[in-house]
């Protein structure tokens, strides 16, 4: 049962690299869409309606 576990441990840890270099390639744009994402957050929380800060968003991040 050990050598279940063992080998079930290292197929998690193997498929677990390809994940993370995917996501450092994809830093980016996560990070483009999380600034979007922060700026709509804002518009709307300060008073600007969803459609307004929507149309703002996507003129300013084309």
């Amino acid at each position: 049962m050990n050598k279940a576990i063992d080998f079930s441990d290292a197929s998690l840890f193997a498929m677990s690299i390809p994940n993370l270099i995917g996501v450092y390639f994809l830093l980016p744009v996560i990070r483009r869409e999380l600034d979007k994402y922060m700026d709509f957050t804002r518009r709307v929380d300060g008073g600007k309606s969803i459609k307004q800060s929507a149309g703002e968003i996507e003129r300013e991040y084309r």
